[in-house]
């Protein structure tokens, strides 16, 4: 679920924490794209602050903006740009929260990327407030992927072999095909064969763990090309591993 958010927002990282009903301290249980400084050394936030400061339905982005971070500090060494917080509450009460965390780049939140945050917030929040957390993220999953469907942008993701694992609707208008056609193709299918060598160099970054944006043609069903202006990031597990 993380390294789907963290897809269509074309962020650097993605991380679920839960707020435990006993203790009421954080306890982060799935995140993608962190650094391992940041893993080994987390940021502490009161609890008490968030349930003040972050109502249902607000995103709070913290950014350079408010000054150069403190030299040393965890924010300066892994290049943090931002952080966007949004609170998932059940019945009225904070059972935690979701971040996107942006590391050097230039990339800013929209208000539909907050709009979107947001609703995935709140489908968590339905889900969590039944269950285990591990639980409500595998029942979440086909109600989450309806919300990747929804977006305006063409999502896709491939495997290690560059075969198709997930197609979004707009994504296979964006070619030509059915979603079905696409599902574990090559995705080099897709791609206008003049292109197929920059693909190839560009899936090799990818397992290098770069992030980025660049410009190629996908190859339609009809033959006709399309050219695309491609957000890419590459999804590793809780190893690195790609």
């Amino acid at each position: 679920m993380c390294a789907e958010v963290r897809t269509v927002l074309d962020v650097s990282a993605v991380a679920v924490t839960m707020v435990d009903p006993v203790t009421r301290r954080l306890d982060r249980r799935a995140q993608v794209g962190l650094p391992p400084a940041w893993l080994d050394d987390p940021p502490s936030v009161p609890v008490s602050w968030l349930e003040d400061n972050l109502p249902a339905g607000v995103v709070l982005v913290f950014g350079r903006e408010a000054g150069p971070h403190p030299k040393g500090s965890l924010y300066e060494r892994t290049g943090l740009s931002w952080s966007a917080v949004t609170a998932m509450r059940h019945e009225g009460v904070m059972v935690g929260f979701i971040t996107a965390l942006q590391f050097g780049g230039d990339r800013v939140l929209t208000t539909e990327d907050r709009a979107w945050l947001d609703a995935v917030a709140r489908l968590l929040s339905q889900v969590v407030g039944a269950g285990k957390l591990l639980e409500a993220l595998r029942r979440s999953e086909q109600s989450y992927r309806r919300i990747v469907t929804t977006t305006h942008e063409g999502v896709c993701t491939v495997d290690a072999q560059q075969r198709t694992s997930f197609v979004n609707q707009r994504m296979a208008d964006m070619v030509g095909y059915t979603v079905d056609e696409m599902l574990g193709r090559r995705l080099h299918d897709f791609v206008a064969p003049e292109d197929h060598e920059l693909i190839t160099a560009k899936f090799a970054e990818r397992r290098a763990g770069v992030h980025e944006r660049y410009e190629h043609r996908y190859l339609r069903k009809d033959g006709s090309r399309v050219t695309v202006q491609a957000s890419v990031s590459p999804l590793l597990d809780d190893a690195g591993v790609f």
